[in-house]
């Protein structure tokens, strides 16, 4: 028989599938406009991608929100934000 911490440990590799997506965003935004955004800074609630941060990061952002949302769309499908605010 395994030892239930074995099991246990298995649980602990799995991540939320909300930062996977906080970490995909913001792996898009360094790669579009060369900008770190952390992923504290980025929160999902209810498919909808919040930005915390300076104006300026806000701006570019929601300037190419719909490109950032296409790319997310593509990788986690329906699971994918609706929106960025």
């Amino acid at each position: 028989m395994n030892p239930v911490g074995s099991f246990l440990g298995k649980l602990n590799k799995i991540t939320p599938p909300d930062e996977t997506l906080r970490k995909r965003t913001s792996e898009i935004i360094k790669i579009k406009f060369g900008l770190s955004l952390p992923i504290k800074d980025i929160s999902v609630k209810n498919l909808v991608v919040y930005i915390k941060g300076s104006p300026a990061i806000k701006s570019e952002v929601f300037m190419s929100k719909s490109y950032i949302l296409e790319k997310l769309k593509k990788e986690f499908g329906l699971k994918s934000p609706l929106d960025i605010r």
